[in-house]
């Protein structure tokens, strides 16, 4: 018997769900090859199927396991050493350890199956749940494994090296959300691991979590801080713990000392358990009527706003950026729908640099189109690949920083502040430092948006509920009396003060003492329509300011100071005043009480006082004004006079008395109402407050962590640097890579502006044209080159005026022709920039020609000459010989062709002479004049001729290497 399933609060046997696509049948073979029969968990396997596709999935596993395997058709209880398969046409989900299959064609959304399984898994089963994600292509998985460990399960992802297809597991992995990349073989080893585990905690009784002594808590903590600088000491400690257990459970660690002893060996393991602690997953819209109903107050703001005014919003905790982007997207829906602009500018922080470069790209996977309509889809995101990518003008709203909301300042005037699920994982005493501080950034009516299990505490006099359920509220003009815990002040961007002048001022006014602007309202008020001695208190009683001589009815009492009305009243005066006050606060009319009874200076004094709601300045909402008058004593009545004095005395008593028990009976009834009130509230409260423990506990908290923050101007001026800085350094790669390109080719390229100016050139461009760095941006015409043309700057002038390319050709002084083109330069909106000159070397192609024009040439003199004669090279190789200089040595033109002329005789007298002359006459272009040769014929004949040789010019220089020889012989 097992101790409890999956679905109840205490279940200790896990459910592990399995994702997989193309290639995944391979995974899944040696997944379940390798686990025991008995592994002390339930399998859930999830695959991309088509609807009408039939499915041996299930056939093949179960000849691999002795485990049941089970197609899921119908709703089916879960139960441990079970295999459960996803039938075609059907998405999986499980609510309280029950799968529950729904047709793809009634499912919204996208079809991301495995997605829809690992969602609902996590909220179900919390840290009881495993996400296992095998080969497949595209990104599915992805969003399911953020939401699993999110919620403190465990991830692991296959390998992409031994995956067929890597992409699915590669895409997991982008996420930072896994905790283990095995092959499937180890996958299957842990998982008994974890299943054996489970058991022997089982029979020994010990509960699922570790223990985690509070001095080893403190030195992981400290271990952390000493690392990555942040310190996690005001975190609810049952938040760090179920982190740091988790980790131990990855690691098969059994104490927290062995885990202590890890981190001391693994710096890679504190920056692990860090990002754990740091868990950067959101959604678009999380809580859809939430956004709804900030859309509508959003909505209201954005109508009072004055024209061009700026919208100001903060984001902290902003994970990879969704919740920025859904409030960028809000905001324009409202501005499109009000057609009205302002400019907006949302600040995203985080603690996590991973999760804001991310944020940064705006760059998500298709599973988002889960939580947002297909109109906002179109209108907002653009699909590139498998990718959708958030527009231009969403992006430019959003500026994304590192900033740790516990440490550094917040941001100023902003009109709205949404801190989502973020609070739930601090302690009280850091709640009480932050909520201040968005009361301190926030403008008078900005708005503080919160999760739905998250409050202000203490701060309800500061803010006004717009919606309780969703815990939207908006700042009043009330001055708060709690002081955002800084270390270092914030300086609003029109403040012109320094931070030193304005800890000098806090220091010096006392938190509840009103501005001077509040002051003087309050006196231009009380001067126009009172000259009684008056006091301001707010719904508490508490002070907040005196006008006039109040000396006869309020006395300071003995010890520490106090500020409140009822605290300070003299004897007589504090049960009626309290009675008037609690009446004027709870019904909102002017209470008038006449004939009171104060003691002072030892006797007593009638006097009439009134409790009245201030209305008459917007700047004074939720304040009371209380005002005080002396009553001149009554005229005696002869009747009374004639009485007897010590009856008069007791009766006069006797009637305070019974005033004074109607006040107490009235009071204490009043009270009793207000208690039982209370009490229900309290009840209420403390209902909500269980459940809201309880989702807490189930749902294993959705960490969204803050980071980075500017505290002036200079900080968002280094944020938006930031920005630029990788936007620069990403153009500078872009530029490198088509310098590298365009010199790659070897093609010599030029790039000139419309006034024939160099904006840019290739390595090979300086072999013609002597161009430096420095040369850019001067006059292409006061650039000398190497090239035997003159036109250029006459033609680059034409082909700006007619945008007709031109092509020619073209020789350099080293005799190297090239193809010079010169095309106009087209920006991507089609507009004509300048020009573009290549020049392309076609020397080969000029020497191909050139040989076959000489070839045609020297064939026609072979005809016709009846002289010996030659041609040839440089290197003194016969290139064409006549027919009569073959028939003079006694060899054929084939034997010719090729050799060397001082080889081709027999013999040949002073050879060594006749090389250097030749040679001579090659190096300086130079005619040779009967020259004397002795030789031998290949028949043994001597001969003497004399010889000539001169060098050929053609038409177009390129002939200079070549010479004609002509032989005399002598007679």
């Amino acid at each position: 018997m097992w101790p409890s399933s999956p679905g109840s609060p205490g279940g200790s046997w896990r459910v592990v769900g399995i994702g997989a696509s193309a290639g995944g049948l391979t995974s899944l073979e040696h997944l379940f090859s390798a686990i025991s029969s008995k592994p002390k968990m339930a399998f859930v396997v999830v695959s991309h199927l088509g609807p009408n596709q039939p499915s041996l999935l299930a056939e093949i596993l179960q000849r691999l396991t002795d485990m049941p395997v089970i197609e899921v058709y119908e709703s089916q209880v879960i139960e441990p050493n079970c295999i459960y398969v996803i039938a075609p046409g059907q998405l999986l989900s499980i609510k309280s350890g029950v799968l529950n299959p729904i047709s793809i064609v009634n499912a919204p959304g996208l079809n991301q199956s495995i997605d829809y399984f690992f969602s609902s898994l996590a909220a179900d089963q919390k840290k009881n749940a495993i996400g296992v994600v095998l080969s497949g292509s595209g990104s599915d998985g992805s969003a399911g494994i953020k939401a699993i460990q999110q919620n403190h399960g465990m991830t692991m992802v296959e390998s992409p090296d031994s995956a067929v297809y890597g992409e699915m597991p590669k895409n997991a992995i982008a996420t930072g959300a896994v905790d283990l990349v095995l092959p499937p073989e180890q996958i299957a080893d842990l998982l008994d691991k974890l299943g054996r585990e489970v058991e022997s905690r089982d029979h020994s009784g010990a509960i699922n979590d570790i223990g985690i002594p509070e001095d080893r808590l403190k030195e992981i903590i400290s271990v952390i801080v000493n690392h990555t600088g942040h310190d996690f000491a005001g975190y609810k400690p049952s938040t760090v713990r179920r982190r740091i257990f988790r980790r131990m459970t990855v690691h098969h660690t059994h104490s927290a000392k062995q885990y202590c002893e890890l981190l001391a060996k693994s710096p890679q393991e504190i920056d692990i358990l860090f990002r754990d602690l740091l868990i950067s997953v959101t959604t678009f819209f999380r809580d859809g009527e939430a956004w709804e109903r900030l859309s509508e107050f959003l909505g209201q703001m954005l109508q009072s706003k004055r024209d061009s005014s700026p919208v100001r919003a903060w984001i902290p905790g902003c994970a990879t950026g969704e919740e920025v982007y859904s409030l960028a997207i809000v905001l324009s829906e409202n501005m499109k729908r009000l057609n009205r602009h302002f400019p907006v500018q949302i600040f995203g922080t985080d603690l996590d640099s991973n999760a804001i470069a991310k944020a940064r790209l705006g760059q998500f996977d298709k599973s988002i189109s889960l939580h947002i309509s297909r109109q906002r889809l179109d209108n907002y995101f653009v699909e590139h690949h498998d990718r959708l990518i958030v527009r231009k003008e969403i992006r430019e709203m959003a500026v994304f920083a590192e900033q740790n909301l516990i440490q550094d300042p917040p941001f100023t005037r902003l009109d709205i502040i949404s801190c989502r699920n973020l609070l739930i994982y601090l302690s009280a005493d850091l709640q009480r430092s932050v909520i201040p501080a968005f009361h301190y950034g926030l403008s008078p009516g900005g708005i503080l948006f919160l999760g739905p299990s998250e409050t202000i505490g203490a701060m309800s006099d500061s803010f006004q509920p717009l919606d309780k359920r969703w815990k939207i509220y908006q700042k009043t003009a009330i001055a708060s009396t709690h002081q955002p815990n800084r270390d270092v002040p914030t300086i609003s961007i029109d403040n012109k003060t320094t931070a030193k002048q304005q800890m000098s001022q806090s220091q010096k006014e006392p938190a509840n003492v009103p501005s001077r602007s509040l002051a003087k309202n309050v006196e231009n008020m009380l001067l126009t329509k009172f000259a009684l001695p008056s006091v301001v208190i707010d719904q508490q009683g508490e002070i907040v300011y005196i006008y006039g001589r109040t000396g006869l009815f309020l006395e300071p009492p003995i010890g520490q100071p106090r500020a409140n009305i009822i605290e300070l009243a003299r004897e007589g005066l504090g049960i009626e005043l309290a009675s008037a006050v609690r009446q004027c606060v709870s019904n909102g009319v002017t209470v008038i009480r006449d004939n009171v009874q104060v003691k002072t200076n030892g006797d007593f004094s009638a006097i009439r006082f009134s409790v009245s709601k201030i209305q008459e300045h917007t700047s004074l909402n939720g304040l009371y004004l209380v005002t005080f008058e002396i009553r001149p004593p009554k005229p005696s009545d002869n009747s009374i006079e004639e009485a007897d004095g010590q009856q008069n005395r007791r009766s006069s008593r006797l009637h305070e008395l019974e005033k004074e028990l109607r006040l107490i009976k009235e009071s204490h009834e009043k009270t009793l109402e207000e208690l039982e009130v209370s009490n229900e509230e309290l009840k209420s409260m403390n209902e909500e407050l269980q459940s809201t423990n309880e989702e807490f506990q189930s749902t294993n908290e959705e960490l969204e962590t803050s980071k980075e923050e500017m505290q002036s101007l200079n900080e968002e001026l280094s944020t938006v640097n930031t920005e630029l800085q990788s936007k620069v350094e990403a153009l500078a790669q872009a530029n490198d890579d088509m310098q590298n390109l365009l010199n790659s080719t070897e093609i010599a390229t030029l790039f000139l502006d419309n006034e024939l100016n160099i904006n840019r050139f290739t390595e090979q461009t300086q072999k013609l044209i002597k161009l430096r760095n420095t040369d850019v941006g001067r006059p292409i015409s006061d650039i000398s080159s190497s090239l035997n043309y003159g036109n250029l700057v006459a033609d680059c002038r034409e082909v700006l005026s007619t945008l007709n390319a031109h092509e020619q050709e073209v020789c350099s002084d080293s005799g190297i022709w090239y193809l010079m083109r010169i095309r106009p330069y087209r920006t991507a909106e089609n507009l004509i920039e300048g020009l573009v000159i290549t020049f392309v070397n076609i020397q080969r192609l000029k020497d191909a020609e050139l040989s076959a024009e000489m070839g045609s040439v020297f064939e026609q003199i072979v005809t016709t000459v009846r002289e010996p004669l030659v041609i040839i090279d440089n290197k003194l190789e016969i290139i064409l010989a006549t027919k009569s200089f073959c028939s003079m040595l006694h060899v054929s033109q084939k034997t010719v062709s090729g050799a060397k002329l001082t080889e081709v005789f027999r013999g040949i007298e002073d050879k060594q002479q006749l090389t250097e002359v030749l040679l001579d006459a090659v190096a300086h272009k130079k005619s040779v004049e009967k020259q004397l040769v002795r030789a031998t014929t290949g028949q043994g004949e001597k001969v003497e001729f004399y010889l000539n040789a001169s060098r050929l010019k053609w038409k177009r220089g390129q002939a200079e290497r070549l010479f004609m020889i002509a032989f005399e012989v002598v007679k």
